[in-house]
């Protein structure tokens, strides 16, 4: 196993037809959890990676475990639970610009999981460990499964990657805050988006790089600074830059930060500069927003080669 994740992927119902959901008589069902969405990307890239997770023993549940299966992740570490159900989302629609979201994840099955499920022998020969910081404001317990997998990640030697992937639904106190940064002072990879790097430190100025300068200022890690259409930053002691995105067409936005991260992990496996990195990064991403959903335009190692040459005009960018 080279990179494991870890959180929860929940049950979408998007309704079919525009405006309110109460008039809505069909639905599309898909699946969305960011975590596993990275997991799905990477497995793309022929990566080996585990998802671990919990699940309530229901038919949702059942099908998301299908799912990832399918996609060829490995769920030896997913579990199953009587005691909650698995959680779900709905969509709707309201305009071509406005879509609401509303969640029903609390008391879920995830937030049942428990660290002493943690299995470290899956950790022995991995790489590296992706965190958000959506699974640790799921529930004290899915706080403190999160710090376990970090207590082994460090045992084992691992780099641990983490995406703030701020939902500020589940924010509702300092505290919770507080447990974001302690998160980010144990990562050696830290890829927040400009507005959630300004929000965890505090941070007045909208200029990404006092933004930047403010962050190499107070944490040890690599920073990988996301500045939407713009591009990235990135700053480590032994390079730093900028790296511009790719324009390309935009249909969905959603799911374009899971993919980032996938291209980023799958550049430092094969050990690649922090630069190329972030452009394998940008690329995933530019071409996860090409489609609409989360993970229907994750491409193969061909295809992202075969998009990077088409757009840079350079055959050696992916080697």
């Amino acid at each position: 196993m080279e990179v494991i994740t870890l959180g929860e992927t929940m049950a979408v119902f998007t309704a079919s037809q525009r405006g309110k959901m109460r008039y809505a008589s069909s639905y599309k069902r898909s699946f969305a959890g960011a975590e596993s969405n990275v997991a799905i990307a990477l497995s793309n890239l022929n990566v080996q990676v585990s998802w671990i997770s919990q699940l309530g023993e229901d038919e949702l549940g059942h099908a998301i475990y299908a799912f990832m299966k399918g996609h060829s992740v490995d769920i030896s570490n997913v579990k199953f639970t009587t005691k909650a159900p698995t959680g779900l989302m709905l969509k709707e629609k309201r305009n071509v610009e406005m879509t609401n979201v509303y969640y029903y994840r609390q008391n879920s099955a995830f937030a049942h999981i428990h660290k002493t499920q943690i299995d470290e022998s899956l950790f022995i020969q991995a790489k590296i460990l992706h965190i958000t910081g959506i699974t640790p404001l799921l529930s004290e317990s899915a706080f403190e499964t999160c710090m376990e997998c970090i207590r082994l990640a460090k045992k084992h030697q691992m780099r641990i990657f983490f995406d703030p992937n701020i939902r500020m639904k589940l924010i509702s106190s300092g505290d919770q805050i507080a447990k974001l940064k302690e998160l980010v002072m144990h990562c050696d990879f830290f890829m927040p988006n400009v507005h959630e790097a300004q929000f965890l430190f505090n941070i007045t100025s909208t200029d990404p790089k006092v933004i930047l300068d403010k962050l190499a200022s107070e944490i040890k890690a690599t920073i990988i600074l996301k500045d939407g259409i713009r591009g990235t930053y990135f700053f480590s002691p032994e390079e730093s830059g900028f790296v511009e995105a790719f324009e390309v067409e935009e249909v969905d936005a959603i799911g374009a930060g899971d993919a980032f991260a996938a291209g980023m992990i799958y550049s430092t496996l094969h050990n690649g500069s922090l630069r190329n990195s972030v452009l394998k990064g940008n690329a995933m991403g530019a071409m996860a927003v090409m489609a609409e959903g989360d993970i229907e335009n994750l491409p193969t190692i061909d295809e992202l080669d075969r998009f990077l040459k088409r757009i840079t005009g350079n055959d050696t960018v992916f080697r």
